[in-house]
């Protein structure tokens, strides 16, 4: 269950462009590697670090290990990442 409209809308208000494009990019696609997602949101390694981190920290993201592969994480966006995509402003 997707958190509530108001931490919803208080977690919206705190995020960057940045944040706001790598969710987009994961809402796009069902998951992907950190190297594919980071390749493709452009972003330098230290910035999509801390995008990320953020991202999960706020618990809109699910990072998963590569069960062939350990060293290996696929990100992809969850139910409240696919929420909170509604109060992009």
């Amino acid at each position: 269950m997707p958190f509530p409209s108001d931490v919803l809308l208080a977690i919206s208000k705190r995020m960057t462009d940045s944040s706001w494009e790598i969710l987009q990019i994961l809402k796009s696609k069902e998951s992907l590697a950190i190297l594919d997602l980071m390749a493709l949101s452009q972003l330098k390694q230290s910035k999509f670090s801390t995008e990320l981190a953020r991202l999960d920290g706020a618990a809109l993201i699910e990072q998963q290990k590569d069960p062939k592969d350990n060293r290996r994480i696929f990100v992809s966006i969850n139910e409240n990442g696919l929420a909170i995509m509604s109060y992009r402003s």
